[in-house]
């Protein structure tokens, strides 16, 4: 069963965690109390450019295809007994697969970065 993901440290924009999960491209933060966690849109946004304007905030927001917060049950279901646990700290990244990348969601990819 998968562990809870604990809140290290916060501030808008930069959220340390313990124990995070990835299938299938989206982030998952396990926890049974998530009024604890802070709100995604305070830590996670879309690789996106930044353009002025309401209607371009709202596009940078994350949906549960970045990032979801569920409960251990909802994890059990989802990773059943096969997460792994990659040791040390993990610095996720969103970075372009080409320099001429027009910024679209298929031009990008997450980088992790594992440091043991």
């Amino acid at each position: 069963m998968a562990s809870f993901s604990n809140t290290t440290n916060s501030i808008i924009g930069w959220t340390i965690f313990d124990k995070l999960y990835i299938l299938n491209g989206t982030v998952f933060v396990v926890t049974d109390e998530p009024e604890k966690t802070p709100d995604v849109k305070f830590m996670y946004s879309k690789a996106i450019p930044i353009e002025p304007g309401l209607l371009a905030e709202a596009s940078r927001l994350p949906s549960d295809k970045e990032i979801r917060v569920i409960s251990t049950k909802e994890a059990k279901y989802l990773f059943g007994t096969g997460a792994q646990i990659m040791d040390g700290v993990t610095v996720c990244k969103m970075v372009p697969l080409f320099p001429q990348s027009d910024l679209s969601s298929s031009g990008w990819s997450m980088t992790l970065l594992n440091c043991t």
